[in-house]
């Protein structure tokens, strides 16, 4: 679970108990390709889908370096 305020992560944590406005459901495959390749197609996007869409593609910019050549 990551709680976003003002445009930046306030918090992060494994536990998944909670309520969440928007979430990304995927298998590590599909997660790989969303955080390496910045390719979210095969995650589930759901509630406030832009806000789980640009979590994603921050996590995306922010691993120079592991982006698919």
């Amino acid at each position: 679970m990551v709680e976003v305020a003002g445009g930046r992560v306030a918090s992060c944590t494994a536990d998944l108990e909670g309520s969440a406005d928007s979430w990304a459901i995927g298998s590590l495959t599909a997660w790989l390709g969303a955080v390496i390749e910045g390719d979210a197609a095969k995650l589930e996007l759901g509630g406030e889908a832009g806000l789980a869409r640009a979590v994603l593609e921050g996590l995306h910019a922010r691993l120079p370096g592991l982006q698919a050549q």
